[in-house]
């Protein structure tokens, strides 16, 4: 494709290369993620209404991107905003069937869908996949004392944190009640740990307010597990359990802190086996790996 043939926006009543190009990742994104389908015979479409674009304009579009197995149809004003309205309902209704509420996370179906994913990729590149998975501590005594507004008060700025500490592909979920997950693709036990570390140490020192003028503070414990698919295998619910093995260690040991479990355990014992760039992230961070915290 030579720059000189590229339209611009001006040229096509507002329509941009930039659209193209982001349709074409969603359908290398599809051929590089989705299973293949037993039925070959199958087909996909795709749908993007494309505003103040003529057929003409698109038509002189097709050879020059090489669209000739693109469908469009044209649609006048009354049915373009039917369709919108229609497309603006379903994410409005597919966002709240993958989302919590209270937190605005991921919910617990949600989690488990991309969980699942996210293990499939992990095992096809043969990298790592790390879970954090964090519980409040004694949060039904804080319902109790301060009342359930404060309760809610206390979740909903848990997810804002966790949301607001991880990457934009990291998955933040609320998993049940008071627990929450976080899904790291890539990330080292070295990585989630500290990031675990960094979560606690942050909410620690958030203040909130019961019913009463109450001033209080909430802590959690966090269980890390890391699937490390060079080494070994790992499925989903594995992985979930190997967390949840280690969350529970936290609350024996008095909570308020972060234990790690599943493959990661050999790393941290061995830091010449640690890559030279988590002892970099580490470092910069300055945390010092404690083995007292592995189970």
């Amino acid at each position: 494709m030579h720059n000189e043939t590229r339209p611009d926006a001006t040229d096509t009543g507002g329509f941009s290369e930039d659209l193209l190009h982001e349709l074409e990742r969603v359908l290398a994104s599809l051929r590089a993620d989705v299973p293949d389908v037993e039925n070959a015979g199958q087909q996909l479409a795709l749908i993007r209404i494309l505003d103040n674009v003529a057929p003409h304009e698109w038509i002189r579009l097709v050879p020059q991107f090489s669209k000739e197995g693109w469908l469009f149809l044209p649609l006048d004003y009354r049915e373009g905003t039917a369709i919108k309205a229609l497309h603006e309902t379903i994410e409005k209704l597919v966002y709240q069937r993958d989302h919590d509420a209270l937190t605005g996370l991921a919910n617990r179906h949600s989690f488990e869908r991309q969980l699942t994913l996210e293990i499939e990729r992990a095992g096809r590149t043969q990298t790592e996949v790390s879970l954090i998975m964090v519980d409040m501590d004694h949060f039904k005594t804080v319902n109790d004392a301060y009342g359930q507004a404060a309760g809610d008060m206390v979740l909903a700025r848990l997810g804002k944190l966790l949301m607001n500490s991880v990457r934009s592909y990291d998955v933040a979920a609320r998993i049940g009640g008071e627990e929450f997950c976080l899904i790291l693709p890539g990330a080292s036990v070295w990585r989630a740990q500290s990031m675990a570390r960094r979560i606690l140490e942050s909410f620690r020192k958030e203040e909130f307010v019961g019913q009463g003028g109450e001033v209080f503070t909430a802590p959690f414990s966090a269980g890390v597990a890391t699937a490390i698919f060079h080494l070994d295998s790992m499925t989903g619910e594995e992985l979930l359990a190997k967390a949840d093995e280690a969350l529970c260690e936290a609350k024996r040991n008095g909570r308020n802190r972060v234990a790690v479990s599943g493959p990661g355990r050999a790393l941290s014992e061995n830091p010449a086996l640690v890559r030279a760039d988590e002892k970099k992230f580490l470092f910069s961070l300055n945390i010092e790996p404690s083995g007292e915290e592995f189970i």
